[in-house]
């Protein structure tokens, strides 16, 4: 005799993971594969029971338990942040559903529009095939190359941000190795914003990954004004909208 699980969820299979096209397209990783590529599962409502109970925990990480237990293909640690949130993206898709909604002020007329973003729409931004680790930039104000490395989930409590913590990250700059010399450049107060900025954007390479941003048309029929909507994820991204 059937039962009730057999029933109404024997006709789901046993892996629903799907395949993410991840904007680095793998190429920096030692764990992944090209033949299986790195994979995906939605979220069940066990994860969220589980998620729920851990939330109150300081030490609890969301994107870390997402991470971990619905991803497969690739260790987590050397995961890049555009890959990081392709992953999120696609798991929110296929988790909650495609759409999601935000809520956004038109900037001419202040009036709030709802824009709905579409994750399965979302354009990305892949790596050139030439495209190395570490990478070579060159800083806009001094003129001078600089190697430096990608920032990776592991080095997430080493990189918040700050020009600070770079040195962890550059090779070299203008042909000097020193790590200590380096550290004292970069924390010189004349040490230039477009040029640390330049540093920040290679070692995150936030040019890379999926387009986040999309243009509307204001709701109100008498601004009409063409804006640009930001998604961010919000506390309730993975939740159903």
């Amino acid at each position: 005799m059937s039962t009730l699980t057999d029933k109404l969820l024997g006709s789901i299979p046993k892996d629903l993971s799907f395949k993410v096209e991840l904007p680095s397209k793998g190429k920096f990783y030692k764990s992944f594969d090209v033949n299986t590529g790195v994979k995906v599962r939605p979220m069940t409502f066990k994860d969220e029971q589980n998620l729920v109970q851990q939330v109150s925990n300081p030490k609890f990480n969301l994107i870390d338990f997402i991470l971990e237990n619905c991803v497969t293909g690739v260790n987590i640690s050397e995961l890049l942040t555009m890959d990081i949130m392709a992953i999120l993206y696609k798991i929110r898709e296929i988790s909650y559903g495609d759409e999601y909604k935000v809520s956004v002020t038109c900037p001419k007329c202040s009036t709030e529009n709802i824009v709905d973003f579409k994750m399965s729409l979302m354009p990305i931004n892949y790596v050139p095939d030439d495209m190395q680790d570490p990478r070579e930039v060159t800083l806009p104000v001094l003129g001078v190359k600089a190697k430096v490395r990608f920032v990776r989930k592991e080095d997430n409590t080493l990189f918040d941000g700050k020009v600070s913590n770079l040195w962890r990250f550059i090779e070299v700059i203008d042909e000097c190795f020193d790590k200590a010399q380096i550290s004292q450049l970069l924390n010189d107060d004349r040490f230039p914003i477009r040029d640390a900025k330049a540093l920040i954007n290679a070692v995150t390479a936030n040019e890379y990954g999926v387009v986040t941003e999309a243009n509307y048309s204001c709701a109100n029929q008498d601004c009409k004004n063409v804006n640009i909507a930001q998604l961010v994820m919000g506390a309730d991204f993975f939740t159903v909208s």
